[in-house]
């Protein structure tokens, strides 16, 4: 499902806890370079998953209209946000790189 389609099924904030934004470094980069210039304290904050995509919680798309990450979304050009798809957060568990273990 892609963020729009997303966005269309009006989600709410609880079911959008369980929910990733997985996406490409292009679209990692270019979110970066727009938040950096906004004067915002909210910042969407990319992980690097072990199949080579970003995500970020479900929620920030909640966000898009009317929300607290509107700004930076308006920068963003809707074909590549389109790009990204909305995961589950059991997938994203299972992208998620594992922590080193301490000897």
């Amino acid at each position: 499902m892609t963020p729009l389609e997303y966005i269309a099924t009006n989600p709410t904030y609880e079911d959008s806890k369980t929910k990733w934004l997985a996406f490409s470094t292009e679209l990692k980069d270019t979110m970066l370079a727009k938040q950096a210039t906004l004067n915002t304290s909210h910042r969407v904050n990319p992980i690097e998953l072990t199949d080579g995509r970003w995500a970020c919680r479900g929620a920030a798309v909640t966000e898009i209209s009317g929300g607290v990450f509107t700004p930076l979304f308006q920068l963003l050009d809707l074909d590549l946000l389109n790009t990204a798809t909305i995961i589950e957060d059991d997938e994203f568990q299972s992208l998620r790189p594992t922590e080193p273990e301490l000897i």
